[in-house]
C-alpha cells in the first residue's frame, strides 16, 4: 500500500530521465535518418515542461537490454530480433557484436525509420551524451 502511494505520487511530481547501468557502446553503421538529430522528451508523461535529447551515430544502451541469442519471452535487442529506440522513431537491427570474458562490450547496428512493417516488440531506453550520475536503487520496502 505504501509502495504504490509513493509511486503514484511521484508519477505526478518526479522528472524522467533515460539512464544506463551497464553500458554497452551502440555504434551506428547506417542509417535511415540524418544523425545527429534531437528530439524535445516530456519531463512528465502528460504534463507541460520537456528537454532535448539527441542522438549521434554512437550512443550507449543498458546490458540488459542486449543478449547474443534471444528466448521467445525476450523482447528486447538481440542478434536475431529488432528493437525500437524510445522517443526517437527508429528500429535497430544488430549488424556486429564485440563480446569479451565480462560479456558484449560493443554493438553495431543498422537504424531504419519505424513504420507499419517493422514494428518492433519494445522500445529501450538508450542515452547519447552521457551524464555521470550517483543512483540510489531500492528493492521493494515490504
Amino acid at each position: 500500500m505504501l509502495e504504490s502511494c509513493v509511486r503514484d505520487e511521484l508519477n505526478t511530481t518526479a522528472p524522467r530521465v533515460m539512464a544506463v547501468f551497464k553500458p554497452i557502446r551502440v555504434t551506428v553503421e547506417s542509417s535511415e535518418e540524418t544523425l545527429p538529430f534531437t528530439v524535445s522528451v516530456p519531463n512528465i508523461p502528460g504534463q507541460e515542461g520537456s528537454h532535448d535529447v539527441t542522438i549521434r551515430d554512437t550512443f550507449y544502451i543498458d546490458g540488459s537490454d542486449f543478449r547474443v541469442t534471444a528466448d521467445k519471452d525476450y523482447r528486447r535487442l538481440s542478434v536475431d530480433q529488432t528493437v525500437g529506440l524510445k522517443h526517437v522513431g527508429l528500429v535497430a537491427t544488430v549488424v556486429s557484436h564485440t563480446t569479451d570474458g565480462n560479456g558484449t562490450t560493443q554493438l553495431t547496428v543498422k537504424l531504419d525509420k519505424l513504420k507499419g512493417d517493422n514494428k518492433p516488440k519494445a522500445f529501450i531506453q538508450w542515452v547519447g551524451d552521457g551524464t555521470v550520475a550517483e543512483v540510489r536503487e531500492y528493492s521493494r520496502l515490504f
